[in-house]
């Protein structure tokens, strides 16, 4: 069993994103200066017959630079060969500080660097802490061998997410060896900067030859976790897998294969690796697919694969290497011959599985077994036009004759890019989008699948143009409408949030999430989501299509109020003399717009007969407001026993209201009211019952009280409301 590592290696690097690229050079270019971008440090390099060709001197290293900054894992890969072999070696850095190697080591402050002085001598490793750089060394491997003047070794490394690697040197004769570097401890490691650089290493005087550099993204998993369940993103398919001793454990049954797939689509050209034994040495077997429509294998035969754009596999180690691809009529499949140099996969040691998928879906696969001994396998491309891309799934297992156990190790894929999947198979699963706005202002979309079943890319798109909002409202300005689209399959409800810009929204309280359905636009708004700070609100739907932000239209502006006409009189007479305070509010959304306030007033007595219509003029706090659509509109009166006079210190005063608006004469009634302008219609609203505002009279009069005193001193003595009479606006 493996020791188990502080993080598990998985990861995906998305090529193209910031900090990860995908880089090669072959150096097919006239002889001279290298070009392309390179700057050249320490003693120097130059091109020279298609190759790379770099210089050492006492104490001083040579090579060359470049801005690629990078973020891991990733692999790497070059051709090395040195006509100094007892003082030949190389040195690869990433995310170094300068371009420039300084004189007195190879290493320019980077990130990570892994470096050789001789192919005798050991692997060294470096990184950059808060303190200084660190390095060290692997121990010697005795299957290591000088670097030769005429013929070419091949140097390929992984390096992990961790910053462990591992490095593979294939010798001219084939034989090859491979070395790992530890992980550093956690937090150690402090980032430099941007620079990516090759070259002789500092004791090699050289001249040295380097050739087809190849810097890639890479998606790693050594599966080093605890017993079970996969994990990480992965889902079973067949006869299923789980994790035993830090490796991946594949099952078959009679016709059904099993294995594991992730959402990883690639692009072409790409590597893979992996390492394999089986339990079944007979019949067991490997398959291994790329870009397939869907993450559960076919059971009933190896060339469904859940209809990749292409697959590999092979039944066992004695039988033929298959290949496969989907075309717009289906699967098409085909084996290579036999090679004589295949050997049967063992049940004790593990053979290593590489290869490269050209652009063109030819490929070449190299089986290393465990005696060191390899065949190289080469599948012929597609006829042109002939691939029928599918999905995105990357999918791994046994073969479908193959019962096992299989195990499974160390799976590496490197490729051009990772086209970027942000809607993954689970529950509740959330993708954040940024969004740019029509006026290129940024914006940002959240969506909740309650469940995707297949992982795809969620997308959003803005436009300034779309169907016209709903009856009762208006647009935002600027107008945005939302096109939410994915490829991932789901059920369930489906909540999107939507953010708006500082002033983008009218009236932040009242805006309103609608989704067109069909041929109309439905009101989706949850308002327990409204947030007026962060300026976010959410809804809940089960289906995408267009989305937007609508304010309420406003019914006019509020620009001029009528005075309140209030009759006041008194509970009963055991209170005469009492003199008050009055004040009115009018209230918009139960947001105070206007106020006004009386005092010292005397209060009449008991009975409507002995009320007395006072008159309170509110004026606008702010000026002329905004009255949306479904907005409610309130007038708040409140009383207090006066800071400005004498009289009784305490009673009980009596609002009048619900009558018709006579106010004199033996018929006067009780018609309290105010007048407000709203738009271009003046309007009187009456106090009624039910706390409603009406512009219709009331016919039979009511009254509501309010208990007031001098307990608290004035200026602070606080106003007692009789109510808040309301209406909602049109």
């Amino acid at each position: 069993m493996k020791p188990m590592k502080v993080a598990s290696l998985v990861a995906l690097l998305l090529a193209n994103s910031a900090g990860a690229q995908s880089f090669s050079d072959d150096f097919n270019r006239g002889d001279g200066p290298v070009g392309n971008g390179w700057v050249t440090w320490g003693a120097g390099a130059q091109i020279t017959g298609g190759q790379l060709v770099t210089f050492g001197q006492t104490s001083v290293a040579g090579g060359i630079a470049r801005a690629l900054p990078v973020t891991f894992p990733l692999t790497f890969s070059f051709d090395f060969r040195s006509d100094a072999s007892g003082d030949g070696g190389w040195e690869i850095g990433f995310n170094e500080q300068s371009p420039i190697a300084p004189l007195c080591c190879p290493h320019a402050y980077p990130e990570f660097v892994l470096f050789q002085y001789s192919g005798q001598q050991a692997l060294g490793f470096g990184y950059q802490t808060a303190t200084g750089p660190f390095f060290d060394y692997v121990p010697i491997d005795a299957a290591q061998q000088p670097y030769q003047s005429g013929a070419t070794s091949h140097v390929s490394g992984v390096v992990n997410a961790d910053l462990s690697a591992q490095v593979t040197i294939t010798y001219p004769d084939g034989s090859h060896v491979t070395l790992s570097t530890p992980a550093p401890p956690p937090a150690s490691v402090s980032p430099q900067g941007l620079y990516f650089t090759i070259g002789n290493s500092n004791a090699s005087f050289g001249p040295h030859y380097f050739d087809n550099i190849q810097v890639r993204p890479a998606f790693v998993d050594d599966f080093s976790r605890s017993d079970g369940a996969v994990g990480n993103g992965w889902v079973t398919w067949g006869a299923g897998a789980q994790i035993a001793g830090g490796q991946l454990v594949t099952f078959g049954q009679t016709s059904v294969a099993g294995g594991i797939a992730r959402a990883l689509p690639v692009t072409f050209p790409l590597t893979f690796s992996f390492d394999f034994r089986t339990d079944s040495p007979g019949d067991g077997g490997w398959e291994i697919g790329f870009n397939a429509q869907s993450p559960t294998v076919a059971v009933c035969c190896p060339s469904g694969y859940g209809y990749p754009e292409l697959a590999l596999h092979q039944y066992s180690g004695l039988q033929a290497v298959g290949y496969a691809y989907q075309t717009a009529a289906g699967p098409f499949v085909d084996f290579l011959p036999l090679d004589p140099g295949q050997e049967q996969y063992q049940s004790g040691a593990s053979s290593h599985i590489s290869g490269v998928v050209n652009a063109d879906l030819s490929s070449q696969v190299t089986i290393t077994y465990p005696d060191g001994s390899h065949v190289t396998l080469s599948t012929p491309a597609p006829p042109p036009a002939s691939v029928s891309p599918q999905g995105l799934y990357f999918s791994i297992g046994n073969s479908n004759a193959s019962f096992g156990p299989h195990y499974f190790d160390n799976i590496v894929v490197s490729a051009e890019a990772f086209p970027v999947v942000n809607t993954n198979v689970g529950s509740g699963v959330v993708v954040d989008v940024p969004t740019t706005l029509p006026d290129s202002s940024p914006g940002s979309v959240s969506v909740t699948f309650d469940q995707v079943t297949t992982a795809g890319q969620t997308t959003v798109t803005t436009s300034s143009s779309g169907p016209l909002p709903p009856t009762g409202f208006t647009l935002t300005t600027p107008p945005v409408y939302y096109e939410i689209t994915t490829t991932a399959t789901f059920t369930g409800n489906v909540r999107v949030c939507l953010s708006w810009n500082e002033g983008q929204v009218a009236n932040e309280d009242e805006v309103r999430l609608f989704h067109w359905e069909s041929t109309a636009w439905a009101d989706i708004t949850d308002a327990t989501s409204r947030n007026t700070v962060t300026n976010r609100l959410c809804g809940t739907t089960t289906s995408l299509s267009p989305f937007a932000l609508f304010d309420v239209s406003p019914a006019g502006s509020l620009s001029s109020l009528a005075p309140a006409l209030l009759w006041i009189g008194l509970k009963n007479g055991d209170a005469v003399g009492l003199r008050i305070d009055l004040r009115t509010e009018v209230l918009l959304g139960g947001n105070v717009v206007a106020s006004g306030e009386v005092y010292d007033l005397t209060t009449g007595s008991g009975g409507f007969n002995n009320a007395v219509l006072r008159t309170v003029a509110p004026a606008l706090t702010g000026g002329p407001v905004d009255v949306p659509s479904g907005t409610q509109l309130g007038l708040r009166v409140s009383v207090r026993r006066t800071c400005f006079g004498g009289g009784h210190n305490s009673g009980t005063v009596r609002l009048w209201f619900n009558g018709q608006p006579i106010d004199a004469g033996n018929s006067r009634d009780a018609g309290s009211r105010f007048g407000a302008t709203i738009g271009s219609t003046s309007a009187t609203r009456y106090l009624r019952a039910g706390s409603a505002l009406s512009e219709s009279a009331g016919s039979a009069k009511q009254s509501v009280d309010a208990a007031v005193n001098s307990t608290a001193a004035c200026p602070a003595r606080p106003f007692v409301a009789f109510g808040t009479w309301s209406v909602t606006m049109p």
